[in-house]
């Protein structure tokens, strides 16, 4: 996944297409076993389809370029040969309901401030590291990204406890993100440190640290 992560840095891809070559696993792997030495092959012939989807045809790179760490040590047929298998195993089907879309939904009539717009980011992008995720709906993900994300720079305060099915879901996948953001992947921490990204992660890093709000978020997993 780090890797994966990687070479969209370095391609300079859009975040859409790091969600969909993720998609594309997932559902790649739900159909076939994947050798671990095509690990590799497999993660980087799914971001090469997802540019290739998502970006105009001139934008796209091609496996030549430097950023291609995953594919650097496979010859053009052994791409080609995967990138066709691939997508017979989804029969073609690309796109999929992709969670920066329900993100777009969701805040729609809102203002999205740069910092709140890295901050969701940051979020999204550190539940594709984790298989608990895999399983649950995008627009649940979404949701859940942007009530962390507007709590953490301060914009709303811990969301009260629902008693429907899909607030109760939500709960959960709370729980999961902020249980799993207070020790966030390495790769994702270094990038959403920096000015760029508005220090967003340091951000998060200071609202968990306090002690005496985590258990109250911990204590969704238990509604009354």
């Amino acid at each position: 996944m780090c890797l994966l992560v990687k070479s969209q840095q370095a391609l300079e891809l859009c975040s859409d297409a790091l969600f969909l070559a993720v998609n594309i696993l997932d559902r790649y792997a739900a159909k076939r076993v994947i050798k671990p030495t095509h690990h590799k092959l497999v993660g980087g012939v799914a971001l090469l389809i997802a540019s290739k989807y998502l970006d105009r045809r001139e934008n796209s790179p091609t496996t030549s370029s430097s950023g291609w760490q995953l594919l650097s040590n496979y010859d053009q047929k052994d791409i080609l040969r995967m990138e066709k298998h691939v997508l017979e195993t989804l029969d073609y089907l690309i796109g999929y309901p992709s969670l920066p879309g329900h993100i777009q939904l969701e805040l729609v009539g809102n203002q999205v401030t740069q910092r709140l717009g890295h901050m969701i980011s940051y979020i999204c992008k550190a539940t594709l590291f984790y298989p608990e995720f895999v399983s649950v709906p995008s627009i649940i993900v979404a949701r859940s990204a942007i009530v962390i994300a507007r709590c953490a720079i301060g914009e709303i305060s811990i969301p009260t406890v629902s008693s429907d099915s899909e607030s109760t879901e939500r709960q959960r996948v709370l729980c999961c993100m902020l249980r799993r953001l207070l020790r966030p992947p390495k790769i994702l921490h270094r990038t959403y440190s920096s000015g760029k990204t508005i220090f967003v992660a340091m951000i998060m890093h200071k609202y968990l640290g306090d002690r005496n709000l985590l258990p109250q978020y911990l204590a969704l997993d238990h509604p009354r």
